[in-house]
């Protein structure tokens, strides 16, 4: 019962940071369904000793779009999306 749950979730993580990027890699290990993250950074030096999937080479990357094609190569099948838009909100003028 509770893996057919966990291959059925739809999970929305908010940037990729250290912790997000461990998240992500247990959520995928575990056989979550569909894991999206939302995240506009790219691969910085100071991210390199935080993010095990991350070397020197990635540097300038997308954040996003490299750790969950790396996070999804391998089994278990999990449906991943990646959306780079910026995280900071939106303020509308007031003219």
């Amino acid at each position: 019962m509770s893996s057919t749950r966990i291959r059925n979730a739809n999970i929305l993580l908010v940037t990729l940071k250290a912790l997000g990027n461990e998240i992500a890699k247990n959520l995928v290990l575990a056989g979550i369904g569909t894991l999206t993250v939302v995240d506009d950074g790219v691969v910085r030096e100071e991210d390199l000793g935080g993010q095990f999937l991350v070397t020197e080479e990635n540097l300038n990357q997308s954040v996003c779009s490299h750790l969950l094609t790396d996070l999804t190569a391998e089994p278990p099948v999990t449906n991943a999306v990646c959306h780079r838009e910026s995280r900071q909100p939106h303020h509308k003028s007031a003219n």
